[in-house]
């Protein structure tokens, strides 16, 4: 989601060691924000949760999809992606997250 400020995506450049895209890699319009959101930095885990809590919408597929995250604080990112995957009719197959960090 912070692709604007990075200018890269780090989950594609760890996993395929480059810019290039990971093989199977769904569009990245496919998950997206309908909403704005507040900045989360500063929310617990329940502001978290009820700030992103229906934010995202995808579009309509039917492909098993393996979400991968670069850091995870409470997982309400992951729980909004898969809700938004889910009734677009993807099956989330599972996640996959490179740090954990804890609030």
């Amino acid at each position: 989601m912070n692709f604007k400020k990075r200018g890269f995506d780090p989950v594609a450049r760890l996993i395929t060691g480059s810019d290039k895209p990971v093989l199977g890699q769904l569009p990245s319009n496919t998950l997206r924000f309908h909403r704005q959101v507040r900045d989360q930095r500063r929310l617990n885990k329940p502001g978290r949760e009820s700030n992103i809590l229906g934010s995202m919408t995808a579009i309509p597929g039917s492909k098993r999809v393996l979400l991968v995250d670069d850091v995870m604080t409470t997982g309400s990112t992951l729980k909004e992606c898969t809700r938004a995957l889910s009734a677009a009719g993807y099956e989330v197959a599972g996640i996959c997250v490179l740090a954990k960090r804890n609030l």
